[in-house]
């Protein structure tokens, strides 16, 4: 009898170890995932600045216009890979003869 219920404890201890272990794996998956995401977010951020500041240069010393910069992409080499900027101008009245300039990359994807 007692064999049959030290058998039992053991068990026990051993089904709330595995549900233990199987909660710290989703856990750090889970984490994982965040951090991936923040990592992108943060890549397409400057991506779309670097982007932004090549729209910028251009526009400055006359190599385009704002008319052919429209639907431009521009791919941006960084350490970690290669990410494409599309940049646009926005349509409307400019504020003081200034351009506004819409970065657009998307981040989600590699």
């Amino acid at each position: 009898m007692k064999r049959g219920m030290a058998l039992m404890i053991i068990l026990g201890i051993i089904i709330v170890m595995c549900i233990l272990a199987l909660g710290a794996v989703y856990v750090m998956g889970n984490q994982a995932y965040v951090a991936e995401h923040k990592i992108r977010r943060t890549q397409g951020f400057y991506t779309a600045r670097a982007g932004f500041i090549h729209a910028y240069d251009r526009l400055v010393h006359g190599v385009v216009t704002t008319v052919n910069l429209n639907g431009t992409r521009v791919n941006i080499d960084q350490d970690y890979g290669t990410m494409t900027a599309e940049i646009d101008t926005i349509s409307g009245t400019p504020l003081n003869g200034t351009i506004p300039i819409k970065v657009k990359v998307d981040y989600s994807s590699k």
